[in-house]
């Protein structure tokens, strides 16, 4: 989203979590997507350096060195397969 990353996640129900790195223009952001118990019944708390990203999106800075993105998403069991 121009200046912004939005994280929309697709993981399998069965997989705890994922981290990847992003570089772009003299920024990079290590961003750790898991599944988690602390978000205090929301349903997913998106924070950058530790703050919580109200907004749901991260400002892209360029130059802006290294930073820690977290995405933690309220846990839902998998779905149940009929036999």
């Amino acid at each position: 989203e121009g200046d912004f990353l939005r994280i929309e996640p697709a993981v399998p129900a069965r997989w705890p979590g994922y981290r990847i790195t992003l570089g772009i223009d003299g920024a990079e952001y290590g961003i750790q997507v898991e599944r988690g118990s602390n978000t205090d019944g929301a349903t997913r708390v998106l924070t950058l350096d530790g703050r919580v990203a109200h907004s749901g999106r991260i400002p892209l800075i360029p130059g802006s060195g290294q930073h820690t993105v977290r995405l933690v998403m309220a846990h839902v069991a998998p779905p149940v397969t009929p036999r």
